[in-house]
């Protein structure tokens, strides 16, 4: 075994232990396993199916029974035809949930900017409606704090006291 290989099994160990460690998973059919996914046909959207051996890739295939279509685990998912890493993915959710933009995103996951807006897409596919089932009860507390214009902020602090206009200047 030469040490190139050696030492790309050692980053993928880690990799596959990180991923463990941190979300409980290693892959992506793991991910759908962990969170009660249905396997449902991406033609009918039925959820009645069969198990039908698995892909190439290894993922588990299903023969749906209402129109004998054959489909993946992660069919209709957001992993759908991904050639990129799980690792890739949970970086990419991970930014983009800190709203980081996609030019930096694209960098530091090493994608190229037609994927990263594919995948935005298929995010904000995925959690399209998700709101209209919410429903708000008991004591909901809002919070939320709005400054356009900084000026209107000095014009505060700076108007109650002396000790404030000095610490204004240090927060600009």
């Amino acid at each position: 075994m030469s040490a190139e290989n050696s030492f790309t099994d050692l980053v993928f160990s880690l990799s596959v232990r990180k991923n463990k460690e941190q979300y409980d998973v290693t892959d992506f059919e793991e991910l759908t396993i962990k969170y009660d996914c249905k396997a449902s046909c991406p033609a009918c959207g039925s959820v009645n199916s069969v198990s039908d051996g698995s892909t190439p890739d290894g993922l588990k295939r299903f023969r749906c029974k209402d129109c004998g279509k054959r489909f993946a685990l992660l069919s209709n998912t957001i992993f759908h035809s991904t050639n990129k890493s799980f690792d890739t993915w949970a970086e990419y959710l991970t930014l983009m949930t800190f709203n980081v933009p996609l030019e930096m995103t694209e960098e530091l996951c090493g994608i190229s900017h037609p994927t990263a807006m594919l995948w935005r897409k298929k995010v904000f596919a995925a959690v399209n409606g998700y709101q209209e089932h919410l429903y708000l009860r008991d004591r909901i507390w809002i919070d939320e704090t709005y400054l356009y214009d900084s000026s209107l902020f000095m014009k505060m602090i700076t108007r109650r006291n002396e000790d404030y206009q000095k610490f204004s200047y240090a927060l600009l």
